[in-house]
């Protein structure tokens, strides 16, 4: 039998995670492919939701953290640098507490060790240096922090990281267990907080392979459903002042692309795809798109579309 999760429809909005995107939020290329999805979801999406904060994650043989941190107005926010990340990974993690004698007032001890571990992930991951680069005028991309979720989307999660704990494809890509534990729960919150709030999700490429271990042979999750192969411009390198003048132009892209996005499967009721666009080209099967009016002159990059799919659990 299928098993039943709540659902919200869809809002034409992406969602940028902070922990599922903290492997690639580090200076240089790697933040870049961060901010070409941001952009490529630009034409694709209503509004792009930034997650504000920022987090400290580590994970090693024997133990792992993971801290939350609101507005610091004490520092500036900034990305981790490779060397940054590298000096944290060199350095142990160590976790004690100790009992409060006065609220608000550290402890003078005795403090107790509770976590004592070699590091093999140190991640210090923000969304926040991305709002400075932005124009004034852009409107699109919102920071800001998801509200609580409601109780059957919590019990998602839970259930999704039983599943992801007895799956060993993901055991094989990543043998250490309290690092796959801590992978897990980030990917496993960050996609019921999309669900909840009708998001679409976007992780960086590590995640994906961690969200991707779930349909491997001997996973325990089974999908049905197809996915829509589109083209959009490679905008990646385009300044925000271009992108916003092209989205703002272009606003029918993302209707379009909701409108497909939309269940359209009831039963076994095959969903029937609506036309593309105006001053757009659809050829082959499935149907691609691609807007000649947006870029021709920067070329295009594949973006596969899901939409209408259904999940079930095996046994």
């Amino acid at each position: 039998m299928p098993e039943l999760v709540p659902y919200v429809p869809p809002t034409g909005n992406v969602f940028f995670p902070l922990a599922s995107n903290a492997h690639s939020l580090v200076t240089g290329s790697p933040v870049g492919s961060v901010r070409s999805r941001m952009k490529v979801s630009s034409l694709l999406y209503e509004n792009v939701l930034l997650e504000g904060g920022s987090m400290s994650i580590q994970a090693g043989p024997h133990g792992a953290t993971s801290w939350r941190h609101g507005d610091r107005h004490d520092r500036p926010v900034a990305w981790q640098t490779p060397k940054g990340r590298k000096v944290g990974q060199d350095a142990p993690i160590s976790l004690a507490i100790a009992r409060e004698t006065r609220r608000g007032v550290p402890s003078p001890g005795p403090y107790h060790q509770v976590v004592h571990s070699e590091t093999s992930i140190c991640w210090l991951p923000t969304l926040e240096p991305f709002v400075q680069e932005l124009p004034s005028s852009c409107d699109w991309i919102v920071l800001g922090y998801p509200s609580e979720m409601a109780s059957e989307f919590k019990k998602v999660e839970d259930r999704w990281k039983r599943r992801d704990d007895a799956n060993g494809a993901l055991a094989r890509l990543v043998p250490e267990q309290f690092v796959r534990s801590r992978l897990v729960d980030s990917v496993s919150h960050d996609l019921a907080v999309g669900a909840s709030g009708g998001w679409d999700v976007s992780v960086d490429r590590f995640h994906g392979r961690v969200i991707g271990a779930r349909f491997a042979g001997d996973a325990t999750i089974q999908t049905r459903g197809f996915a829509l192969p589109i083209l959009v411009p490679r905008v990646g390198d385009l300044d925000w002042a271009d992108i916003f003048a092209r989205w703002k132009a272009n606003r029918s892209m993302s209707h379009a692309l909701a409108e497909t996005s939309r269940p359209r499967c009831i039963g076994h009721t095959r969903a029937k795809l609506p036309m593309p666009p105006a001053g757009c080209i659809a050829f082959g099967q499935p149907r691609q798109w691609a807007s000649p009016r947006l870029a021709p002159e920067l070329g295009t990059q594949r973006v596969v579309w899901p939409f209408s799919v259904q999940w079930w659990v095996r046994g």
